[in-house]
């Protein structure tokens, strides 16, 4: 699943505040699709009109005609969101919201570090990598919930003999 990252700062961009809403969310459905697609900021003329699917049920041009995607991409590339480009259309500044691809790949190697380094705390911890927590009261991994007041609650285990395994 990809992610588009959206400065909380852009609603009150000049750029946003001077177009109408149903650019506004056409520009959204764009940086969106550029990040699911890491298309490099272009949308192509054919994912244009699917990103104003449903726009033309919300209001008619002033001459009475439906929404036309040219219109939406006009009054973007007015305000320097957008700029046409052969085939299709450009994000501008679409590299200062998406991750580089090295980046990928170093969150996937941090979380492989992340989930051995868990691994062996839980080891040390409880003798076991699994988690422990999964099923306090009893574990099939050598630990039995005890407490001092009975209740197993103050989160103590002893391990069990071989008797009760």
């Amino acid at each position: 699943m990809s992610w588009a990252r959206l400065d909380d700062d852009l609603l009150d961009s000049p750029q946003i505040v001077s177009v109408e809403a149903l650019a506004e969310l056409f520009y959204f459905r764009a940086r969106i699709y550029v990040e699911k697609h890491r298309s490099r900021g272009f949308v192509p003329n054919g994912a244009v009109r699917s990103l104003t699917r449903g726009l033309d049920a919300y209001r008619l041009h002033p001459s009475g005609r439906a929404v036309q995607p040219l219109d939406l991409v006009g009054q973007l590339v007015k305000v320097d969101l957008l700029t046409r480009d052969e085939g299709g259309i450009q994000v501008v500044g679409w590299e200062r919201w998406t991750r580089p691809e090295r980046d990928r790949e170093e969150l996937r190697a941090a979380g492989r570090r992340g989930g051995k380094r868990s691994v062996e705390v839980r080891r040390d911890k409880y003798g076991t990598a699994q988690p422990v927590e999964a099923n306090p009261e009893a574990s099939g991994f050598g630990l039995l919930r005890s407490s001092r007041d009975g209740t197993g609650r103050d989160g103590t285990y002893t391990r069990k003999t071989r008797g009760e395994i």
